[in-house]
């Protein structure tokens, strides 16, 4: 895999409408925020958000050297409408929440400064 540098990234799936004056939440569903899967890497993700997305925001799977600085309101709970599919990497846990960070199977990963939280 490539080295990869990003930052000042906003991974979003929307959930309301900014044109409605109200901003009336709407029912827009993506199941999967930011996956990496670099075997060597490295990648850098400073100043990242990632946020709105049913089963995680953050998936480091099957990672090594990564550097992280890097935000989901349940309704409904997760990980309705969507599955869990081991093939990405999701949680197996039964937590009514999506994770704001997931890293399994991973080498040399430091998150730094972290502002990853759920709320809703």
């Amino acid at each position: 895999m490539h080295r990869r540098y990003f930052e000042n990234v906003w991974v979003w799936n929307a959930d309301h409408d900014l044109e409605d004056p109200n901003q009336t939440q709407i029912n827009a569903f993506s199941g999967r925020g930011v996956l990496i899967e670099s075997t060597k890497g490295p990648v850098w993700l400073v100043g990242t958000a990632s946020e709105h997305h049913v089963i995680h925001q953050y998936a480091f799977h099957k990672t090594q050297n990564l550097y992280a600085t890097p935000y989901f309101q349940p309704t409904p709970k997760p990980p309705a409408p969507l599955s869990i599919n081991p093939t990405y990497g999701d949680p197996s846990s039964d937590t009514n929440d999506a994770w704001g960070l997931v890293i399994s199977s991973s080498y040399n990963i430091f998150v730094y400064g972290a502002r990853l939280y759920s709320f809703f």
